[in-house]
């Protein structure tokens, strides 16, 4: 997508060597307005084809951006004569970076680059030091600040012309559109796959939660049905769970909680699906497994979770049964008996 964009402007000017129309300024901008939605969008990437470009039209010489960190460096990212060179730099600098910070300057223009030199700050790139370079400058921003900055250099004293100038400041002004469009998209991403790893996550325990059982266990029946495979659920207990919150506290109750919910996560298979079902209820489904094979894992599940470090009894029930192609929730009924069942013998 980056790259149609940039064709066409170079279309637009070699039937036009120069820009001089504003009509046909607003034209190349809607072609660049595209950059926006483009999701596989990627900053050195696209400022990598700014470069080639523009430098194809023989509009600059030279490319560079610098990304702000919030220790007070930035790391720059420079084109010049095809190769790319790469910088940090601090405060200390005294730069074109910071410059741009201290100042709030929307925008800075250098006729002459050597001449800003003078002024103790200096170029990005070392490599055209002492040399007649104009500069054109924009920054761009996060969160209501500047985030870096943008510069357009071309050899040659005020090398610009008038067009030129307007041409570069649409292409600045539209990245630093789409750098911000993209960070807004990139804080809602991880926001919405925050809010689904609660959702399906039970914070607590590091379980899947109930919300994640009802939405896979749909999936994972049709995969049975598709394979003729078959699967074995366990529902758990832990016994007497409401006399340890009662007795030493509900911060107890939950670090037993945290222990049954680690020693099953570290004897089940990646395969296997351990969910907290409710309160102090466990449920593991066993994929492709013999009910024979997992009553043997049980006991061992058991005893080690038997085997702990705290001041009072902490053991389990379960109730082991087949996961029904046609009837899940039978099955679970079943497992649940089962448990009950077995509760009854630490009453």
């Amino acid at each position: 997508m980056t790259l149609a964009v940039f064709n066409d402007i170079t279309i637009k000017l070699e039937k036009d060597k120069k820009i001089k129309k504003l009509d046909e300024i607003e034209y190349v901008l809607k072609k660049l307005l595209v950059l926006t939605y483009d999701e596989s969008f990627n900053l050195k990437g696209a400022m990598e084809i700014i470069y080639n470009y523009l430098r194809k039209m023989q509009l600059i010489d030279l490319f560079a951006y610098a990304n702000l960190n919030d220790n007070k460096t930035a790391k720059v990212v420079l084109y010049y004569e095809n190769k790319l060179y790469n910088y940090t730099k601090t405060h200390k600098d005294k730069s074109i970076i910071w410059y741009f910070v201290d100042n709030n300057l929307e925008k800075l223009y250098i006729p002459d680059i050597s001449k800003f030199e003078i002024n103790g700050y200096n170029i990005l790139c070392k490599e055209i030091k002492n040399r007649e370079i104009t500069s054109y400058i924009f920054p761009y921003h996060f969160n209501r600040k500047i985030g870096g900055i943008f510069a357009f250099s071309k050899k040659g004293k005020d090398a610009f012309t008038e067009e030129e100038k307007k041409l570069i400041e649409l292409i600045a002004r539209q990245i630093d559109f789409i750098i911000r469009y993209q960070n807004i998209l990139g804080k809602y991403q991880k926001e919405k796959e925050y809010f689904e790893t609660i959702a399906n996550k039970d914070i607590l325990t590091n379980l899947y939660s109930r919300y994640f059982f009802n939405e896979w266990i749909i999936k994972h029946i049709e995969y049975l049905k598709r394979n003729n495979k078959k699967s074995i659920i366990v529902m758990i207990d832990i016994n007497k769970f409401k006399k340890i919150n009662d007795m030493y506290g509900h911060i107890k109750g939950d670090e037993v909680l945290k222990f049954v919910s680690s020693v099953i996560l570290n004897n089940i298979r990646k395969m296997d699906i351990a969910i907290r079902f409710g309160g102090d209820e466990f449920l593991i489904i066993f994929p492709d497994s013999s009910f024979e094979n997992i009553k043997i894992k049980m006991k061992e599940l058991s005893q080690k979770i038997k085997k702990n470090n705290f001041d009072f009894d902490v053991t389990i029930s379960y109730g082991i049964a087949e996961l029904y192609i046609d009837n899940y929730i039978g099955a679970l009924k079943i497992a649940d008996e089962k448990m009950y069942k077995m509760k009854e013998k630490f009453k």
